[in-house]
């Protein structure tokens, strides 16, 4: 038996754009240029929240999760300001499917579709760690929060999961080098989550 505990406190996100036939990771949070290095990242979290909660869904393999999220700061607002805000055309729309049953949220993310790639716990023994890549949306409602004296605004951070248009190809050159070793030989050139699915576990050699 081997029990895991806590994680990195460490997620990084990027754009994903999807056409018929051909998913593209991109690169910051406007453009079309293809990323290939994890400083190509449109935003992160890192440290200043205290866990997170994956849900897998029922319908299809991909996650949703939330963040207990303590990061107020005009970084973040500016992140969820170009990737979370409801399309003017999904005002009042509904999710739909289509014929091969891959279903669209009308209500997610700017049109576009995020990869999340969260650096979770290590084995006791030190020899992995578990990394999940998931691909959805950041929920519109991110963001909200409370003021109160004497007390942490604490936006929410929502992320929902959705399905994969086309296969996703994520190349190594995405990952933090400072947290995973990418030159083991047990590191993949590339990772997929597959056509119709949203999310990938990996398993991989902490870095030194």
């Amino acid at each position: 038996m081997s029990l895991l505990k806590g994680g990195q406190s460490t997620k990084d996100f990027f754009r994903v754009k999807e056409e018929s036939g051909t998913s593209t990771i991109v690169q910051g949070l406007s453009g079309d240029t293809e990323a290939t290095a994890q400083t190509h990242k449109a935003f992160e979290l890192v440290d200043e929240f205290e866990s997170t909660s994956y849900t897998f869904k029922s319908e299809y393999y991909a996650v949703d999760y939330d963040v207990a999220n303590k990061q107020d700061d005009d970084t973040l607002s500016a992140a969820l300001a170009a990737v979370a805000k409801p399309s003017a055309a999904a005002s009042g729309a509904t999710p739909w499917k289509n014929e091969r049953g891959v279903e669209y949220d009308a209500a997610s993310s700017s049109g576009e579709k995020i990869l999340s790639i969260d650096y979770g716990g290590i084995k006791p023994d030190g020899t992995l760690m578990k990394v999940v890549f998931a691909l959805g949306g950041i929920s519109p409602d991110s963001g909200s929060f409370t003021q109160k004296a004497g007390e942490n605004s604490s936006p929410t951070f929502k992320f929902t999961g959705g399905q994969s248009l086309n296969t996703l190809t994520i190349p190594k050159g995405l990952l933090r080098t400072d947290v995973i070793d990418v030159d083991d030989a047990g590191t993949p050139a590339t990772f997929e989550i597959a056509k119709d699915e949203g999310v990938l576990v990996a398993w991989l050699k902490p870095a030194a």
